[in-house]
């Protein structure tokens, strides 16, 4: 089909080029959001693209017939969050191919500073034309904002692994400012779900659980039981940890492996936090040693987990 390929540079109709835009996009973001669920990396088999993005405009806009596309509408439309999630995918498909590539670790940091900038000003933009009494309006600014700060600690953690002289050391990776974003991401997750003006969209949030911040909270949790943020994740994780097992119990299905590593992960970060206030020796035994419980499965797949937040 050629997708990938703008319909414009291949004489197609404004009305064909705009669809195939629509679909290529819609596509991509896709993809890379199953493969985020499946802790893989999807950007390197995806091809080359000259196509462009679709426009902010109505459905009843675009007609087969037009002899040339409209001017995008400045307010919100139906394609205003899938434009936004487009925009991060791709932003997020750049920044990964930068942090493998051999450009100096100043470069690299400062196009990721701006590419994040530029994006929170995007995410602004949108929010200053939703409605918050409109819920649609509502769900994509909720939903934008989620997205970006996810977006800023996985790259932030890749960006982290390819620096040559960096401490790679759990210690290093887990930071405030990454426990922070991984905080905002739960709490809007579980506000939203907790909206009943939302409940007609509740299938999209199924379609996206956050259980990469939950690991990476839990995870931080039993690295750094200690911090300034540490009673916030602890009341985000656990907020977002009885939603996702209460969604559990009204499945037909078995429980997903994340969130039974979210579950024993939440154990042995417990038992730290009690240790931490009891005895600092059994801390740091229990740091270093895991009780024999979780042993078995619980590190294989934690780092499996946290492998795929880092490099997917």
């Amino acid at each position: 089909m050629g997708l990938h390929r703008d319909g414009s540079s291949l004489g197609l109709t404004p009305f064909e080029s705009e669809m195939r835009r629509r679909l290529w996009w819609f596509m991509l973001s896709r993809h890379c959001r199953n493969a985020e669920d499946h802790g893989i990396n999807s950007w390197v088999t995806l091809p080359s693209s000259n196509t462009q993005f679709p426009l902010n405009v109505a459905d009843e806009d675009l007609w087969p017939d037009m002899a040339e596309l409209p001017p995008p509408r400045p307010g919100w439309t139906k394609m205003t969050l899938p434009l936004i999630t487009m925009e991060i995918t791709q932003a997020w498909r750049e920044l990964w191919l930068l942090s493998l590539s051999s450009e100096p670790t100043s470069t690299k940091q400062a196009v990721h500073t701006k590419t994040l900038r530029d994006l929170r000003h995007r995410a602004e933009s949108v929010g200053r034309i939703c409605s918050s009494y409109v819920p649609i309006q509502t769900l994509t600014q909720d939903a934008s904002s989620y997205m970006l700060h996810k977006m800023e600690l996985i790259t932030r953690q890749q960006l982290a692994f390819t620096k040559p002289s960096c401490d790679k050391s759990s210690m290093n990776l887990a930071t405030e400012e990454d426990l922070v974003a991984a905080c905002e991401c739960l709490e809007i997750n579980v506000e939203g779900w907790s909206n009943e003006l939302f409940r007609q969209f509740r299938w999209s949030m199924s379609a996206n659980p956050q259980f990469y911040m939950l690991l990476y909270i839990m995870w931080h949790l039993c690295v750094r039981p200690k911090g300034p943020t540490v009673d916030r994740a602890w009341r985000a994780a656990n907020a977002s940890l009885e939603l996702e097992m209460q969604r559990q119990c009204n499945s037909a299905t078995a429980p997903t492996l994340k969130l039974t590593v979210a579950q024993r992960l939440k154990k042995r970060a417990e038992l730290i936090r009690d240790a931490l206030a009891s005895s600092m020796f059994v801390y740091i035994y229990l740091s270093s040693v895991p009780d024999a419980e979780i042993e078995d499965r619980l590190w294989e797949f934690t780092a499996g987990c946290l492998a795929s937040l880092t490099y997917s």
